[in-house]
């Protein structure tokens, strides 16, 4: 489905996405250990059709200041954007919403200034490796989903947790896809699969052949 509406609403590439699989260290370090051991067996099918998997080294900071950066930007134009809004109209938001806005508000704006600064750093890291067609393999996020049980502390963790790794796409600029390729306590976990900018439909026909292998499609 992704891949018929990639082919409505996406120019064409100009590059393909054939490899080789990167698989980003500090994520399946991280991971809940349910998590990476639910994965790997993916992992290794892929590893049979496209070339055993490379690990490779992106985040020696650790992936916690990922999520401090991101954070950063995300709430200076978050508020730039809806600020002025929310100031006059006063909506009533859901929990944790409130908190992020106030922060937002609160916001020191060197720490915004900083987060570009990091992101300008992550990119000039990441994009070239992807450059020649190659695809950053990862778990979607380092925890099961919550329970609708979870408290709301529990909730912002996995958040957290989960952002420190989504934003090695967002801040890149990189297409990702993900895809259910376990289970833990019976609910699935996603495989995550980046590729360079403007490569989204090269990497949409790499993961139909990716799924293909995972037995996803029929």
């Amino acid at each position: 489905m992704l891949s018929r509406v990639g082919d409505c609403l996406l120019p064409g590439d100009t590059a393909a996405v054939a490899g080789p699989l990167l698989r980003l260290e500090e994520a399946w370090v991280n991971a809940d250990p349910d998590v990476a051991r639910a994965l790997r067996p993916a992992l290794e099918e892929l590893g049979e059709r496209f070339g055993r998997a490379i690990a490779v080294q992106l985040a020696p900071e650790g992936l916690d200041t990922f999520f401090d950066h991101f954070r950063s930007v995300q709430a200076e134009e978050v508020w730039a954007t809806l600020g002025e809004w929310v100031v006059e109209h006063r909506p009533k938001f859901g929990p944790g919403v409130q908190e992020r806005f106030a922060a937002a508000q609160a916001l020191d704006p060197a720490l915004a200034v900083t987060g570009r600064a990091f992101q300008r750093m992550l990119q000039a890291r990441v994009r070239p490796l992807l450059a020649g067609g190659a695809v950053l393999v990862f778990p979607t996020s380092p925890c099961p989903a919550p329970l609708l049980t979870a408290t709301l502390a529990q909730q912002d963790a996995i958040r957290e947790a989960t952002i420190g790794v989504t934003t090695v796409a967002g801040f890149c600029g990189l297409p990702e896809v993900t895809v259910p390729a376990g289970t833990v306590a019976g609910a699935p976990v996603g495989l995550s699969f980046a590729a360079g900018p403007g490569r989204d439909r090269a990497l949409l026909a790499f993961m139909l052949e990716a799924a293909k292998v995972l037995g996803l499609t029929v």
